[in-house]
């Protein structure tokens, strides 16, 4: 029985084979990129558009629709935020380089693993602190249990419904 693609995968498959499509993708993850750096650096669009001189329409424009940037564009809102801005060439299956906020975001993740494998590691050493004295207990009473029975040995401590 031969495997047949649904609907949707053929409709996804289509739209990545379609330049425009891949172009409006990569102009809309610049402007979410830029929209996250005004974010980031506590101006609101009102008073970027006025450092630039710009109308308020315009920002929203650029930032909210990812129309067709230049690089003058880009240049101009990432050096009003104090920022550079580079292009990175790469192959379609690597991974695109981290933003500024990425790396943050990751090592206050990587903070947080951290911070839980330390009370994971605490919690799992107090166990097994209970489980060696349980285990010692247990062996006590198996000998202690043994010497009443003159030395019979058991497989497993009688239960409590047995005494």
């Amino acid at each position: 029985m031969e495997h047949q693609e649904s609907p949707f995968a053929q409709l996804c498959a289509e739209a990545w084979n379609d330049d425009e499509f891949r172009f409006d993708i990569k102009a809309q993850d610049i402007a979410v990129d830029l929209s996250r750096a005004v974010a980031e650096s506590g101006l609101s669009r009102a008073q970027l558009a006025e450092t630039l001189g710009w109308k308020p329409s315009r920002i929203s424009r650029v930032l909210g629709s990812g129309s067709n940037l230049t690089i003058r564009t880009i240049h101009q809102i990432t050096n009003a935020l104090g920022l550079d801005f580079d292009v990175v060439l790469r192959r379609p299956e690597q991974q695109r380089p981290a933003q500024p906020w990425e790396y943050r975001d990751l090592l206050c993740d990587v903070g947080q693993l951290h911070q839980l494998a330390t009370q994971h590691v605490v919690q799992t050493k107090a166990l097994l602190d209970t489980a060696r004295q349980l285990n010692r207990r247990s062996w006590k009473n198996a000998q202690t249990f043994s010497g009443i029975t003159g030395g019979t040995r058991y497989t497993a401590l009688p239960s409590a419904a047995q005494h």
